[in-house]
């Protein structure tokens, strides 16, 4: 299942996480993580691991947790803690290496295997937020097949790199690399990846140019972190009624070409129809819940 708008919400509280569910969000990640002060982490892990068992897991919204980095003292304390709740799957921040990975894939499986769950139930989203992580991009990506989908961390990169936040962000600073993910994924046969979020939460116009890009390039959502960015997400990457229409058109005229033994039809006004625009119109009608 795809996602559009998924919403981080801090697992330290629980009215945010209350009106989460409320919201349509598509996704719902909770974080133990950047949110979370060190003194406050047991009580995240309480709060999150509350919700999970209380939110059956055939949402939408799909249940994540961002745990902690793989390299700091939190994560096994995470995985301890949110594993009996059989959250969705989880989302690994900073990763850099694939024995990061693996580890944490032979923890997963160990679990699932002692408790009795189902193998590979459960997925990872890997994000990758240093230079390192970025330039390792393929062999991370594929050091699991846990691994749903993956998102880059703009902010931390930024910070990685010494590339101004403003550049990065309102500049469009990782432009390629945003590109080379949806690549990436796409030969590695995972899911289209989860764009970035937005940090500027004030400017409006730069946060919808943004969400376009992530949608054009071939994102399959957008991760935010204010709820006040969750209708432009659903409203860029929703279907249109002309998206829908069109599709509609290409799927009959692809029809009638083939019940006459034609290939690609040059339409009167212009259009050619052939496999590839045919498969846009099959996936479009597919994410308007069409097919």
């Amino acid at each position: 299942m795809e996602m559009s708008a998924l919403l981080f919400v801090p697992a330290t509280d629980e009215h945010k996480i209350q009106k989460a569910e409320t919201l349509g969000c598509s996704g719902i990640i909770l974080d133990l993580e950047d949110a979370v002060s060190e003194a406050d982490k047991e009580r995240a892990r309480a709060n999150a691991t509350r919700w999970l068992q209380q939110r059956a897991s055939d949402g939408p919204p799909r249940r994540w947790v961002r745990i902690n980095g793989l390299d700091t003292p939190h994560s096994e304390s995470d995985l301890d803690a949110v594993l009996p709740a059989s959250p969705d799957g989880f989302v690994v921040p900073k990763v850099e290496r694939a024995g990061q990975l693996r580890a944490l894939e032979d923890r997963l499986r160990r679990w699932e295997r002692e408790t009795g769950q189902n193998l590979n139930g459960i997925q990872m989203v890997i994000l990758l937020e240093t230079a390192a992580g970025v330039m390792r991009m393929e062999e991370l990506l594929s050091a699991s097949k846990r691994i749903r989908a993956a998102a880059l961390g703009i902010a931390d990169l930024a910070v990685d790199t010494g590339m101004s936040l403003d550049f990065a962000f309102r500049q469009n600073g990782f432009a390629a690399e945003r590109v080379r993910l949806v690549l990436v994924s796409r030969a590695l046969g995972l899911e289209p990846p989860w764009d970035v979020v937005y940090v500027f939460l004030d400017d409006k116009a730069g946060f919808r140019e943004d969400v376009h890009f992530g949608h054009d390039i071939g994102c399959q959502g957008k991760m935010v972190i204010h709820p006040s960015q969750l209708a432009v997400v659903r409203e860029v990457y929703g279907v249109s009624d002309e998206e829908m229409l069109k599709a509609r058109r290409i799927l009959e005229i692809s029809a009638q070409a083939r019940q006459s033994g034609q290939g690609a039809v040059l339409t009167e006004d212009g259009l050619l129809v052939d496999g590839a625009l045919v498969r846009w119109a099959e996936d479009t009608l597919r994410r308007a819940g069409e097919q």
